[in-house]
């Protein structure tokens, strides 16, 4: 899957510090195979239950604390004052009113992002089977395999019930595996917490920068009959157009609108509360310019990495196209999915795209410039349609013929 800059990070760490001790391989004593039904539910508790999004429990103490500072400042010397003052009444109330319609807001996108968006995002539901060895994590469900080498854990969470793994460093996917599901369900939880202490949860980056390393482990699939093969770079410039960029572009505006509104919400709670001077005021407002000055230098800097030749690049695979599906090879792992699998598709005259969830931020793409030539791309366009056409219901989101 591929994504830009990540809008629901915490934009507060550029790097993964992965640290010194044993690597996670050490503590897999054997293979664990497992199957089992997977739910939505699972993955919505990997984030409230297991803690795999630490920005989650973060935000929530944020808000908290945020919470008390306020009443402790604002609402409190009302109660306690003998004398109730009704002007200083009504600024407590404008005060708060504008407080927590900022922060209401802003609680509100960050608990809808990570509890419900975010979970949707995950690929993975219904039954499941597969294995966790020293080298690799295994799962396949109907019409999807994914295979990930254990040398590219990031992070790890667990409960009784679950154990999750994480392999990118946006945090943006994980894979779950109920705990029962386990040929020994006490040796999982074990494992699992042995892992979860030297992997454990992390602030989401920016951006996982391996997305566009070239793949350095081998296949584990092969193709089916005459398959169309493509390697190279996915730029981002080449998904425009598509549903992907315009929904990249609703959340960047949503995330942006929502930063605002906050901001201005406190800067006005402020000025009500404390009677601020004008001078004052304008001190707050340029430090709040600068908040958002920092967090636009960030994704900046995050896009500025990402350029080659000028050329924001999104993600590097290897794979094909062929009777049964879709095939792809990363620098993270490697996946596998039927033509069913997929809701809808789009080709455009520079990228063919598919979208495996009902969420269009989750987007597999592959770039005309990966196919070897002119030759290649007809091939595979017309095998998408005539494939696509066969295995789904949906319309056929096209915009070339």
């Amino acid at each position: 899957m591929a994504n830009s800059a990540n809008p629901y990070a915490a934009p507060l760490a550029d790097s993964m510090p992965l640290g010194l001790g044993p690597e996670p391989a050490d503590l897999v004593p054997r293979r664990l195979e497992f199957s089992g039904h997977l739910t939505r539910q699972h993955h919505r508790d990997a984030v409230v239950k297991a803690g795999i999004r630490k920005d989650y429990r973060r935000i929530f103490k944020l808000i908290a604390a945020f919470a008390v500072i306020y009443c402790a400042i604002t609402i409190v010397p009302v109660l306690a004052s003998p004398q109730k003052d009704t002007a200083f009444v009504i600024r407590t109330i404008a005060s708060t009113f504008f407080y927590v319609l900022g922060v209401g807001l802003f609680y509100r996108m960050q608990l809808r992002s990570l509890t419900v968006r975010l979970p949707g995002f995950q690929l993975v539901t219904g039954d499941i089977k597969g294995w966790l060895d020293r080298d690799e994590l295994c799962i396949q469900a109907d019409g999807y395999s994914a295979v990930v080498p254990l040398s590219k854990l990031v992070s790890v969470a667990s409960t009784h019930e679950i154990g999750v793994l994480s392999f990118s460093t946006d945090q943006m996917y994980w894979h779950v595996v109920p705990m029962d599901g386990f040929d020994d369900p006490a040796l999982a939880r074990s494992v699992f917490a042995d892992l979860q202490r030297i992997r454990p949860p992390m602030m989401p980056q920016l951006d996982d920068e391996r997305r566009r390393a070239v793949p350095d482990h081998p296949f584990r699939f092969s193709p089916q009959g005459d398959a169309v093969r493509f390697d190279g770079k996915t730029h981002q410039d080449s998904a425009e157009g598509t549903l992907f960029a315009a929904e990249a572009k609703r959340i960047t505006r949503r995330m942006w609108i929502t930063i605002a509104v906050f901001l201005g919400c406190l800067l006005v709670s402020m000025n009500i509360s404390f009677q601020v001077g004008t001078a004052a005021s304008i001190i707050l407002a340029i430090w709040f310019v600068f908040v958002v000055a920092m967090i636009y230098f960030r994704l900046w800097r995050t896009r500025r990495r990402a350029k080659d030749a000028g050329r924001v690049v999104v993600l590097y695979s290897i794979g094909w196209l062929d009777d049964y599906g879709y095939c792809a090879l990363t620098a993270i792992g490697q996946a596998r999915m039927a033509w069913s699998f997929f809701r809808r598709y789009e080709i455009t005259d520079r990228v063919i795209a598919f979208y495996p969830s009902e969420y269009d931020a989750v987007c597999c793409p592959i770039s005309r410039e990966e196919f070897a030539g002119d030759e290649d791309w007809n091939r595979a366009t017309k095998l998408v349609h005539e494939k696509m056409a066969a295995a789904t219901q949906t319309p056929l989101w096209s915009t070339t013929n």
